[in-house]
């Protein structure tokens, strides 16, 4: 898989003790790939009010820690999903608004093999 843009995951931590606490985030740039989001995923994602607009793919997943907001050219996407397949991870997003809360959905792929029909779980984010 060829990776040849960059995104920061942006990890967010809150602050000292309370709740009212501003948050710090700390930014981790990687390697992916770009994609548009398919139209069935679109449409599907749309019925249930989310508007998904590209799919990160990084070819490691252990590059992704969790981070519910990434940055690309200039613009904050929040996380909607992820697919792990094999090494590598999917980050569906979605253009992020000042009011958005993230909203984190998490899958793995199951992989059957031609020659002994078993099937492996991948492993990855749950």
């Amino acid at each position: 898989m060829i990776c040849d843009d960059v995104i920061t995951l942006v990890a967010e931590t809150p602050e000292a003790h309370g709740i009212f606490e501003p948050i710090s985030e700390t930014g981790t740039q990687v390697f992916c790939r770009v994609d548009s989001v398919a139209r069935s995923e679109y449409w599907r994602a749309r019925a249930n009010g989310l508007e998904p607009r590209y799919v990160f793919t990084l070819s490691e997943a252990a590059d992704y820690h969790g981070e519910k907001v990434a940055l690309w050219n200039g613009q904050r996407f929040r996380i909607l999903r992820t697919y792990v397949r094999g090494h590598a991870i999917e980050l569906t997003v979605a253009e992020a608004t000042v009011d958005a809360a993230p909203t984190i959905v998490t899958s793995t792929a199951t992989v059957t093999t031609a020659t002994s029909g078993e099937e492996e779980n991948d492993g990855g984010q749950t």
